[in-house]
């Protein structure tokens, strides 16, 4: 159990595929294969998928290596580095605050127009130690369905950040956006 608290719209769009990998292997998914599924769809990986050497072969994602956000009268600056296996990026862009300037910066660095449509997050437990989960739902370009992304982090701030840039992991595994 990843202890989600997933908002309806991202419900909807799992639940689609949950649907089907079901029909595919013609049977009711374990909880285990759930959990994996989601990982997989989001770009939601730990420390423990780290450690699996057959996972992480498979994996050439982007990640957000580290990010400065300067503001100014009204608007957030950032820059932020972004990695992968086999990219290294520096990405800037702005907004009204540290996500929105993200997505700006991918929107400058692909020529897109990338827009922030859904934005949620929550507390995994209870103590002040609890890490937080962010949810972001974006349009790309013309695409004109909304594409989620999940990050996980002890700062709040940091689990929206990873959310968009796995937005964009999901953008580039379905050719929505193609990774120069």
């Amino acid at each position: 159990n990843l202890e989600l608290d997933l908002p309806r719209g991202l419900q909807i769009d799992f639940s689609k595929h949950v649907q089907l990998e079901s029909e595919w292997r013609g049977r009711e998914l374990k909880t285990k294969e759930i959990i994996d599924l989601f990982k997989d769809k989001y770009f939601v990986y730990d420390e423990n998928d780290a450690n699996d050497t057959e996972t992480t072969a498979m994996l050439d994602y982007l990640k957000l290596t580290n990010y400065t956000v300067t503001n100014s009268e009204k608007t957030r600056d950032i820059i932020a580095h972004i990695s992968s296996k086999s990219k290294e990026l520096e990405i800037k862009g702005s907004g009204n605050g540290p996500i929105s300037a993200l997505a700006n910066a991918f929107s400058n660095y692909f020529g897109i127009n990338i827009d922030v449509i859904h934005y949620n997050e929550h507390t995994l437990g209870k103590d002040s130690q609890s890490k937080a989960v962010g949810y972001i739902g974006i349009r790309a370009g013309d695409n004109e369905s909304i594409i989620w992304g999940v990050g996980i982090n002890e700062d709040v701030t940091e689990a929206g950040m990873i959310a968009i840039v796995n937005t964009i992991n999901v953008c580039i595994r379905d050719k929505i956006i193609k990774l120069k």
